[in-house]
């Protein structure tokens, strides 16, 4: 989509009933979660054309980066795993088994842990990027979808789409805990904050 003009100006196919989204640091690569073909396309993005298709677990959703672009976490909600993915080679580092229904992923800014949120189990798994395992689950509010990290790395946020009324989680990072719920609009699915971390839409 041209921004400017707000029109579309090339459409990449890709495989099926795409989801997640992920750019890569250098902005060359562009990775796409394809739910119903259980695999990720590599697309290149000056190119404009998939230039690979790597293999995920059983309907990836969520997509993430580490911060050095080395690896891509995916998140397979039927199948209730994270696959992480060698970005240079395309092969599976491991698998990752998180919760219930797991959706969305975020990597700290220094790309030592990543939260998964878990929809049905209604908890964030907490994984070890350098361990590969899961290390603890925080209970959060009903139905988790979007995370987001503050800049900083000291904060996480979580949208609860199903808690009534519609909640965000605010966690502190060191210790893995909720220090404050928000209430906010109805069913809130995504988190982004600014990149000043002043501000959370």
């Amino acid at each position: 989509i041209d921004t400017t003009t707000n029109s579309v100006v090339r459409t990449i196919a890709v495989g099926k009933r795409p989801r997640g989204v992920a750019i890569s640091p250098d902005r060359r690569r562009v990775y796409i979660a394809n739910g119903n073909s259980d695999d990720i396309s590599v697309i290149d993005a000056e190119a404009g054309k998939v230039v690979a298709m790597w293999p995920a677990g059983v309907d990836p959703e969520g997509v993430a980066l580490s911060p050095d672009g080395a690896r891509l976490y995916a998140v397979n909600e039927n199948g209730g795993t994270v696959t992480v993915i060698n970005t240079k080679t395309g092969t599976v580092i491991a698998t990752i088994e998180v919760q219930v229904e797991p959706e969305s992923i975020a990597i700290s800014p220094n790309g030592q842990i990543a939260y998964v949120s878990n929809e049905t189990s209604n908890t964030l798994s907490v994984i070890d990027t350098s361990a590969l395992k899961v290390v603890v689950a925080i209970p959060v509010a009903k139905n988790p979808r979007g995370i987001a990290f503050s800049p900083n790395g000291k904060y996480a946020y979580v949208a609860s789409e199903q808690a009534e009324p519609g909640m965000l989680s605010v966690i502190e990072v060191a210790r893995h805990r909720v220090i404050k719920s928000i209430p906010v609009g109805e069913r809130p699915v995504g988190v982004v904050v600014a990149r000043d971390g002043r501000r959370l839409y």
